[in-house]
Parts: C-alpha cells; structure tokens; sequence
C-alpha cells in the first residue's frame, strides 16, 4: 500500500511540472494545499493555476513553492498583492498574472526577486506606484498591455538594467517623461518599446536620450508634434512606427532611425481626400512625400520630412529642387 500511495504522488507530481494544476477549483488556495507533502514540492517546475478564488496574494499564499520556476495564476480574481509575496520564491523566473482584477501595483510588490519575465496583461490596473518594480536585477521581458494606466512614471525600471522587452500597448497613457528607461549606463541589448494604442500626446525630447532602441512602436495615439530632437537624441532607434496618430507635416530629425512608418496621419492626406502611402522600410518614404510636396505645395502649407540617410544627401537635396 505503501508503494502504490508513493507511485501516485510521483505521477502526480510529474504531471503538475507539464500540465495544468487546478486543484479545488473556486476554493481560496491558503484552504486547499495542494502542494504540502514533501516529495511532490520538490520536484514542481511549473504550476498554472485557473479558475480558483485568491482575492489576495500574500507572502503565505505561495511560500511551500520555493523550487518553481514558472508560475502561472490567471483568471483567479486577484485583487491585490500584498508586499515582497513572491520574494522566497528564489528560483522563480516567470511568473504571468494575466487576465485578473489587479488595479494597482504598489511599492515593493516585486523588488528583490530574480524573476526574468513578468505578465500582468489584462487586468484593470489604473495605477503603478514609483518603487513598485524596484530592484530586479535579472529582469528581461514585462507585459502590461490592455489595462488602464493613465500615468508612466520613469523610475519604474530604473533598477532593472537588463530589461530588453516593454510592453504598454492599450493603455491610457497621455505623456512620456523624460528617460523612460532610467539612466542606464550598459546596454546588453537593444530594447523593444511598444506603446502602441494609447492616447498619448505629448513625448519628453529627451524621453529616449542615449538609449538603444530595437522597436519604438508609437502609432495609435494622438501625437500632432514631436520635439524635434525626440528621436535623434537615442543612440539607435531600429524600427519606429508612427502610424495612424495626428501629426503635422514636419517630422523631426529622424537621422538615427533605421526605419519608420508614419501612415495614416492627418497631413498624409491628397486633396480628394485620398490617403498617401508612407510605410517604407527605406528611403521610399522620403521620396513620396517629397513628390507629393511638390504636387501641393502652391495649394496649402505643406512642409517637407526630414532627411533620411538612407536616402543620400544629394538625393535628398535633388527631390528639393525639382519643380
């Protein structure tokens, strides 16, 4: 008897590291302990909880889970989480908290943990305090799209030098300050930033100052200026999408993007009312524009973009001329 209640525990136990675990469904965790006996904990790597009541996570909830890896808690109603609830867990490296009813992050929530990825997509969460994300070290990746964030705040990945992937798209963001990334000094690599569908307006010139940036996604807001050092202030800006937002004819100085897409913006329009095509990967985007300034330029204000040097200087200084 003996030999067949150890055999279950095991299989149970390898089977929670490549399945869903979703014991005592609708039962607050703290009451179910699913993970209390001792030769299952340690052989747990990855535990995905659905469908349970935790309204509150605090540092009881998940401390039998110290050897897991990857922890999944999603659509369980989280409401808040009380401070350091995930420090013990030392092994911890991706933990995801989609699709809960998180509405805001307080100081201290995750500083201090060795997680590499963090998803808190599709909760409700309006607001993030300053010292929420504090020191994390090994950060790579974090994912907040589709909440309500109305207000980005600097200091948030100040101690997070290695985070490469910055996920805010589908917020309600109006403006970015300046260093949106801290001041970091070492780039282990180039970042994506996506801050796409938002309702942003105003961009700090210095938002994206000596900063390495692989994605720059900008489009879906309600930009109409941009400072005009706002981009070549970076050390490198990859790919840069500025699509479908409000802006005027006069882009800024663009001579450290690699490529950009402003699409569908509210001068990129002929007089029937037709749209111009402007997403290139190259100088194209120049060249149209430029074309079409000097179909209109005798009708109404319209300015030219600004050089591009995969264009060429002379090129550029060509298209000027003509007409």
């Amino acid at each position: 008897m003996t030999g067949y209640y150890f055999l279950s525990l095991t299989l149970l136990a390898t089977c929670c590291s490549f399945v869903l675990c979703d014991f005592y469904k609708n039962v607050p965790l703290t009451k179910s302990r699913p993970f209390s006996d001792e030769q299952i904990k340690n052989q747990l790597d990855h535990v995905h909880l659905t469908y349970k009541n935790i309204p509150v996570i605090t540092p009881e909830t998940f401390h039998r889970l110290s050897p897991v890896k990857k922890l999944e808690v999603e659509f369980c109603n989280v409401k808040s989480i009380d401070e350091d609830s995930f420090r013990a867990l030392e092994n911890l490296q991706k933990l995801s908290l989609k699709h809960n009813l998180l509405t805001e992050i307080p100081n201290g929530t995750f500083s201090a943990t060795n997680i590499e990825e963090l998803d808190l997509s599709d909760n409700q969460i309006e607001k993030i305090e300053s010292g929420a994300f504090g020191y994390m070290p090994n950060l790579r990746s974090i994912k907040l799209k589709n909440n309500k964030i109305q207000m980005y705040h600097n200091s948030w990945f100040e101690l997070a030098p290695n985070l490469c992937f910055l996920n805010l798209e589908n917020n309600l963001m109006t403006a970015l300050p300046t260093r949106i990334l801290g001041s970091r000094q070492a780039w282990t690599c180039n970042v994506d930033v996506i801050f796409s569908h938002n309702s942003l307006e105003e961009i700090d010139e210095e938002a994206f100052l000596n900063y390495k940036l692989n994605k720059l996604y900008l489009d879906h807001n309600k930009i109409r200026v941009l400072p005009k050092n706002v981009f070549s202030n970076a050390v490198q800006i990859s790919h840069l999408k500025l699509n479908n937002n409000r802006l005027d004819c006069t882009l800024p100085e663009m001579s450290t993007v690699e490529k950009y897409d402003v699409n569908d913006n509210s001068c990129l329009f002929d007089l029937q009312g037709e749209k111009l095509e402007t997403s290139t990967p190259e100088a194209s985007t120049t060249e149209r524009v430029l074309r079409y300034y000097h179909q209109y330029q005798h009708q109404r204000d319209f300015l030219p973009p600004p050089f591009h040097p995969s264009m060429g200087r002379n090129r550029y200084n060509s298209f000027l001329r003509i007409g």
